[in-house]
């Protein structure tokens, strides 16, 4: 017996629609793997890497581990210490704590980016939804041989910004109202600053997260707690502290440092 596959075993082929069968369970198994060259590509269409010349582009994606995992693989665990953090290239994946659903990643989003600059636990777990390719940035090797590169680890701060940002406002208003393409190209507009101690930033209708270090809002004696955020109002260090600054939406940014 040869059946329309070619294979002549009747036990082994049913026909065409067996052969489609097959090809796509290898498909759906085992993900594509991606060259550097198109795993460049595809972070280049990220906002946030923008600042990032080609060759620093490079360089980040010669010092980070590409994973290709199939569907249900675990990428992180939650409460583990993090080396690093994820950017997913392909694929999906769920976000669970406690075994709840958060939300769904795609493509061009960070698994735990906050963690690792916050020196906290991994605050939940990562898994496949699908076939996934990601991209781990391994910071203790980025650090090493990047510290001194302003662009490379602006860029990465800038991750952890997007990641906690995400978790903070999805399901506060109004933005718990938003789809999700829209509250995170919001997000992705975001900037990271860096405020020295005892100076004041000033802000009159922005989003603020406050990633680290110690601050005040409008003068009260109680410290701001990290990671929070504010919409608008006088912020003072009282150490050195990052924030993340995301513009009213469709307007600009206006801002002054005393």
């Amino acid at each position: 017996f040869q059946a329309e596959d070619g294979i002549r075993d009747l036990v082994r082929s049913r026909g065409l629609g067996d052969v489609y069968k097959r090809q796509m369970k290898k498909i759906f198994d085992s993900p594509t793997s991606y060259t550097t060259s198109e795993a460049q590509r595809i972070l280049k269409t990220l906002s946030i890497l923008e600042p990032l010349t080609e060759q620093e582009l490079k360089i980040l994606i010669k010092h980070s581990q590409e994973k290709v995992l199939p569907i249900d693989s675990v990428i992180a665990h939650q409460g583990d210490t993090p080396d690093g953090f994820f950017i997913i290239i392909r694929g999906l994946a769920r976000v669970e704590k406690d075994g709840v659903l958060k939300r769904i990643l795609e493509p061009g989003c960070v698994i735990n980016a906050y963690d690792y600059f916050a020196n906290t636990p991994r605050w939940v777990s990562a898994i496949a939804d699908s076939p996934i390719t990601v991209l781990k940035i391994p910071m203790s090797s980025i650090i090493k041989h990047f510290s001194s590169s302003r662009a490379i680890m602006n860029v990465l701060w800038q991750f952890a910004g997007v990641d906690i940002s995400e978790r903070l406002l999805a399901n506060e208003e109004p933005w718990k109202n938003w789809r999700t393409k829209k509250l995170r190209s919001w997000i992705a507009a975001g900037t990271i600053l860096d405020i020295q101690p005892n100076k004041t930033l000033e802000f009159k209708d922005e989003t603020v997260i406050v990633l680290t270090g110690n601050a005040v809002l409008n003068d009260s004696d109680v410290t701001l707690s990290t990671p929070s955020f504010f919409n608008g109002g006088t912020l003072k260090a009282k150490t050195n502290v990052t924030i993340f600054v995301l513009p009213p939406p469709a307007t600009q940014k206006s801002s002054s440092i005393e």
